[in-house]
């Protein structure tokens, strides 16, 4: 080995609304930087804001390296995708908001040079955290701000628009929290030192009693351990790895002299007290490592909500069945869209769960709550939460459709098969059919429309919809039938449009779109449910982005609106108050219907009437005119 040995520190980064860590990164890593010995990886995780996009692309020009990691937040794929690019001899793995001094890493690889057998080596790590009861309240609170006034529009407005408020916010805690590292540094500076600096770590007792923070280890022997296990969410991986390396006969010490400060309670934001993820990373160590007889041969998926949504993880949920074909699958899910699982034939046992047991709470806390009580009440071979409610800063900026989003939560992505799927039964046909006699209609007789995706910057105005239907029915003499829920489409009524909203179950729903020429819908479930009958869509976008979930089916035609932003915002209000889909012409929606009833195969993205220019740029879908 030679004396200046090749360091790579790799440094995870996730969005978090409390507090920027790139400031904490700034001043941790200036110091390796300027010294060519050390690799400086920083992974980021869909971080979109311009401050922190910026401070990226300056620490870029030092020579440090910046990775996108277009999935949900994870240490253990993180630590393991950086490490691919990495080229030291030594992986140090970090956290975002820990303080580090050049000194430590200094000091850690000359125990591997004083030490020749030394393979991994830990420090103590103090966690700056305030008392777990007094945080876990904190967070409620920050909990009932984010999610419960989140969609109001003066609140967006406040934070989003007013920079020099937020920057004076973010200051502010940056010197809160150092002058708390200067104060804490100084009081450890005076401690006791120990008086046994190095101590080796050889079984579970040993290792159970440290808190660990920071590792450093040879990259080979992290190659020949297969790095961190994916199984786990985001705790215990640390401790499986000292296991794995333990087991095998690698040496792992622990140097008592070296004190890393950290502050857990910002690395996962306010998700940090869910439930579920620390419970179920639990149980996979003890049955990895304690009791070592998980041969349980059933496999959980929780998939809570909502129609679209549902839709899409039908072809995540095959993909798993494909990949465990001698495992039962058993899906767990709310009423009344757990109907679009009943009867898929690669799904053992489907528990509904009626929306009136639920707790008012916020949707993703539902989901950690739900899937807790079945990870502790039963045993799983592998626990799937199809839940991206949780992750920061939300699916539409990874990069990614929603349907590979929840792919790489089950780790299928990529899917071989991204069709949609849906089990009509014989009895939805012949009640389709009854209907369809009752109005007089033949199948490929008639289109289907929806009307309402239940966000009013989503809609369409009624009279356009009047218009667009006039104009197809003139044209081709074929009749409408609307879906969708109870009391929808009033106002728009002829003598060739039939309402069926409310009086259709989804299966039914689905059973009808397949003997239609073609659906009409915007940005919400139906939509999708015609992908997953393979129908021909049409379907309007204003505050959402067509790129993460345009349809699936065979052939479609996304209409955009010109009046929406570059870059759209997937808000329930708009700051500057423009219904931006309303805002989408007839003539255009007429020109993509009339397109796709006449070609096949075809999958365009427009802005009105012409084909867009679709592209991402720090972590934003653009979409603008070609």
């Amino acid at each position: 080995m030679c004396m200046s040995p090749k360091v790579s520190i790799i440094i995870p980064y996730g969005y978090n609304p409390l507090l920027k860590g790139i400031f904490f990164i700034k001043k941790n890593i200036k110091p390796f930087l300027r010294d060519k010995k050390y690799e400086v990886i920083i992974v980021d995780n869909s971080n979109f804001e311009e401050d922190v996009v910026e401070n990226f692309y300056q620490l870029k020009k030092l020579g440090c390296k910046i990775l996108p990691f277009p999935f949900k937040f994870s240490y253990p794929a993180i630590y393991n995708y950086a490490a691919k690019f990495s080229s030291g001899e030594f992986l140090v793995f970090l956290d975002t908001y820990s303080f580090l001094k050049k000194v430590y890493i200094d000091k850690m690889i000359s125990n591997f040079l004083k030490f020749k057998d030394l393979d991994v080596a830990l420090v103590n790590s103090i966690n700056l955290t305030i008392s777990e009861k007094i945080e876990t309240k904190v967070f409620l609170v920050l909990n009932f701000i984010y999610y419960f006034l989140k969609p109001l529009k003066f609140l967006y407005y406040f934070i989003k628009t007013k920079r020099n408020t937020n920057r004076f916010y973010n200051i502010l805690l940056k010197l809160i929290i150092y002058n708390l590292y200067i104060l804490v540094n100084f009081y450890f500076s005076f401690l006791k030192k120990e008086k046994n600096n190095f101590v080796e770590i050889k079984n579970l007792e040993e290792l159970a009693s440290q808190k660990i923070s920071l590792i450093t280890i040879k990259k080979h022997i992290f190659e020949k351990l297969n790095g961190f296990d994916e199984e786990y969410n985001n705790f215990y991986y640390k401790y499986d790895l000292l296991m794995k390396a333990t087991t095998l006969g690698y040496k792992v010490l622990k140097d008592n002299s070296i004190k890393v400060l950290y502050i857990d309670s910002f690395n996962l934001g306010h998700f940090k007290y869910n439930k579920f993820p620390k419970i179920y990373d639990e149980k996979i160590f003890l049955n990895k490592w304690v009791k070592k007889n998980n041969n349980n041969d059933k496999i959980l998926v929780i998939k809570l909500m909502s129609m679209g949504d549902v839709i899409m993880c039908s072809s995540v949920i095959k993909a798993l069945k494909e990949k465990f074909p001698k495992y039962k699958i058993v899906v767990v899910s709310l009423e009344p869209w757990s109907e679009v699982f009943d009867g898929l034939p690669f799904i053992d046992e489907l528990i509904t769960i009626k929306k009136t047991m639920l707790p008012n709470l916020a949707p993703y806390k539902i989901y950690d709550l739900i899937t807790a009580k079945f990870v502790k009440e039963f045993e799983w071979f592998k626990v799937y939460q199809l839940n991206c409610l949780d992750h920061y800063p939300e699916y539409r900026r990874t990069s990614l459709h929603l349907c590979d989003f929840y792919a790489s939560m089950a780790k299928v992505y990529p899917l071989k098969d991204p069709r949609y799927y849906i089990n009509i039964e014989s009895r939805n046909i012949y009640k389709i059919e009854d209907i369809l006699k009752n109005l007089g209609l033949k199948d490929k007789q008639f289109i289907v429309a929806h009307t309402n995706a239940g966000w009013r910057l989503k809609n369409w105005e009624e009279k356009k919809w009047l218009e667009l239907l006039e104009k197809i029915h003139k044209k081709y003499g074929l009749y409408v039938i609307i879906v969708g829920g109870k009391d929808e489409a009033k106002g728009i009524s002829s003598g060739y449009i039939f309402n069926l909203a409310g009086k259709l179950s989804i299966k039914e729903t689905a059973a009808l779109i397949k003997k239609s020429q073609l659906f009409i819908g915007l940005d919400s479930g139906p939509m999708h449910l015609a992908s997953a009958v393979d129908i021909p869509v049409v379907a309007l976008f204003g505050n959402t982005h067509p790129k993460t979930s345009e349809p699936r089916c065979s052939s479609y035609i996304c209409v955009h609106s010109r009046m929406s932003c570059e870059v759209p915002c997937g808000l329930k209000f708009c700051k500057k108050n423009i219904n931006c889909t309303s805002y989408i012409s007839v003539e255009a929606v007429f020109k993509a219907v009339d397109k796709l009833l006449n070609n096949k195969n075809i999958k365009e993205i427009w802005i009105e009437d012409k084909p867009a220019k679709v592209f991402l740029k720090d972590w934003e879908w653009h979409i603008v005119e070609s």
